[in-house]
């Protein structure tokens, strides 16, 4: 096959599926560009075989290799075996659509975020679980879990002690106390003495964050 052949090739080619002006508005070309390509013998780039394939269905291996035998060097290529081949693959996809995955609530609102069972804690049953929306540095949430309401030395809670709902760990302090600690904000530790801990009201225990900056 010489580059005139060719030409006449990719003209039955194009022609089955979209004229030489509609071929010449996909592909940004001039349409006198494209009339060379088929009629004068000029061979085109692999840009224009490529759109060729995607507009006509054709097989872009197939174009690919007859441009190659057109050129100077069609028959090296042959006795080198440098001639393309078509290989497909198949790829599975697996979409867990958002219905499927958990749903849990924003603490004292009305809307829901839909977390990966991954970021879950395995020992919590999720339905337990409500976010709160903390910024200590970074955006993202604290995941609380609503039934563990039990204060333990050292770990953080969703409280709240007069002032709104907020996170702060929780530490022992003497005769009965506990200080509440803002990790990260760089707040004063709070001492909260035995007689006013009834004040302090526990939503919840932090049992991770999640932060997304």
């Amino acid at each position: 096959m010489d580059s005139n052949e060719f030409g006449e090739f990719i003209k039955v080619v194009r022609d089955k599926s979209l004229s030489r002006p509609a071929m010449a508005e996909k592909t940004g070309l001039h349409v006198n560009t494209i009339k060379g390509y088929e009629q004068d013998g000029r061979l085109p780039d692999v840009d224009y075989l490529a759109q060729l394939a995607i507009e006509t269905g054709h097989s872009f291996a197939d174009l690919l290799n007859k441009r190659l035998l057109a050129g100077k060097l069609g028959k090296v290529a042959e006795d080198q075996h440098l001639m393309v081949t078509e290989q497909q693959e198949a790829y599975s996809i697996s979409v867990t659509p958002a219905a499927k995955l958990p749903r849990l609530k924003l603490f004292g609102q009305d809307r829901y975020l839909y977390i990966d069972e991954a970021l879950l804690p395995a020992n919590i049953d999720w339905r337990d679980l409500v976010l709160f929306n903390i910024e200590d540095g970074k955006v993202g949430f604290a995941m609380i879990s609503i039934e563990d309401r039990d204060i333990q030395d050292g770990a953080s809670y969703l409280i709240d002690y007069g002032t709104g709902p907020v996170v702060r760990t929780i530490q022992f302090g003497l005769a009965g106390s506990i200080v509440l600690v803002a990790e990260g904000q760089g707040g004063a530790p709070l001492t909260v003495s035995s007689d006013q801990r009834d004040l302090v009201k526990v939503h919840g225990k932090v049992v991770c964050t999640i932060s997304y900056i």
